[in-house]
Formats: C-alpha cells, structure tokens, sequence
C-alpha cells in the first residue's frame, strides 16, 4: 500500500502489531503508540513509535516496515532514547491535511 493511502487513523488501528523490518534479517517493531493529529493551515502532523529489541538496534534511515495488514510501507525511522522496554524508534509525518487535499 502507497503511503498516499495511508491515515493516523490506519497506524491507530494497529498499535501492538509487529512489523517486519525487510533487509535487517529477523528484525520486528512493535507498534506501541500513535500520536494525535494536528493540524496547522493545509497540514496534518502525527508520529507514530515502534519499540524493538535493544540488542539489535537500528540507524536512522529509511526501512520498508512490513504490516499484515497495512503492507510494505518505506518509512524514515529515527532513534529515540530507549526505555525499559526497549529500543524505540520515530516515524513523523508531515503531509496535506485531509480537507486541504480535497480542495477545501
């Protein structure tokens, strides 16, 4: 699925489902929080935040997360400091708000 497709509300459904990291060999996340939306004139700002194992952590970079439901999805992944859970990673998202996009 294009990242065009995709909603806060699509990552809100799906926080606690593990997500494949493709390339990083048996890497998974966790979805664990989604941030609300806001909105600032024509845009909308979310992130949403995966937790992963501390003792194969990952760069920032751009990673294709894999969903079983939402799909392959190329997402810019930044480190966030770990918690007592784990490594945890950010994915902030900056686009047309959605009446913006409708022309209105």
């Amino acid at each position: 699925m294009s990242l065009d497709g995709i909603t806060r509300d699509d990552f809100a459904r799906r926080v606690s489902s593990s997500w494949t990291v493709e390339g990083c060999g048996p890497a998974t996340l966790e979805l664990v929080e989604v941030s609300p939306a806001k909105v600032s004139g024509p845009w909308e700002m979310f992130s949403v935040v995966f937790r992963g194992v501390p003792d194969e952590p990952l760069e920032q970079g751009t990673y294709a997360l894999v969903d079983e439901e939402l799909g392959a999805l190329d997402l810019f992944v930044v480190p966030l400091a770990p918690d007592a859970d784990g490594a945890r990673y950010e994915c902030v998202f900056t686009r047309a708000a959605p009446l913006a996009a409708a022309g209105g």
